[in-house]
């Protein structure tokens, strides 16, 4: 493989890591389901669950500028016992040092304590300017 394909490959891992491209389905839709168009929310679907297995599912934005910080929410629907949604603050190991971090993910994490089934709900993110929201369907094997 030449040096200028590794170079490339490189910066796209590195752009969709940041969350600067749109994220388009499997059906080549683009994610449009949210509040405000200039703000989206991926992936598109989730991994299955397992009951009494840990989850864990990060959730990224595009559309809002670092300036504040992000509320994460769950808009309407149900998620499994057991599981929690908040900001990714992954990276700072020492609570009583952390400075304030601002970030444009969200964390679905936990042990899956619920009942097995299918669990539909909204994930709404805002910064008080800006509001986006995504539909998604959680199975739980």
């Amino acid at each position: 493989m030449s040096k200028k394909v590794i170079i490339i490959i490189a910066i796209v891992a590195i752009l969709i890591g940041l969350g600067v491209y749109r994220f388009i389905d499997n059906r080549g839709k683009e994610n449009v389901s949210n509040s405000d168009s200039s703000v989206t929310i991926s992936p598109e679907s989730l991994n299955d669950a397992r009951t009494n297995m840990y989850y864990l599912q990060t959730f990224y934005t595009t559309g809002f500028v670092e300036s504040g910080d992000l509320s994460w929410s769950i808009a309407s629907g149900t998620i499994p016992s057991g599981l929690v949604l908040e900001s990714d603050t992954r990276g700072c190991f020492d609570s009583d040092n952390c400075p304030p971090i601002k970030t444009s993910r969200g964390l679905l994490s936990g042990a899956v304590t619920g009942q097995p089934g299918i669990y539909d709900f909204t994930i709404k993110v805002t910064n008080g300017e800006k509001t986006g929201q995504q539909s998604y369907q959680l199975v739980v094997n």
